[in-house]
């Protein structure tokens, strides 16, 4: 498990791109900037050593850093096979 602490804003915009908004939506949602949104993008990629913001979720998710950091969001159920 990864030792690498993001922001509560770079958590958000993590967790409102694995729900599939844009920079601008996820931008009126937290009532900030779409720019302001890529930043706390770009630094959530940079801190987990991802190339794109979706790698970035995916490896934010492997870690369990972005399930229960709001109150919508839950990790999903575990089926066994």
């Amino acid at each position: 498990m990864l030792s690498i602490n993001l922001s509560a804003r770079e958590r958000e915009v993590l967790i409102w791109a694995a729900e599939g908004k844009t920079a601008s939506e996820t931008a009126d949602i937290l009532h900030v900037s779409a720019s302001a949104v890529n930043l706390y993008a770009q630094r959530a990629m940079s801190k987990l050593q991802a190339r794109t913001k979706t790698q970035a979720v995916a490896i934010a998710m492997q870690n369990s850093m972005l399930f229960n950091a709001l109150p919508h969001v839950h990790a999903p159920a575990v089926t066994a096979a």
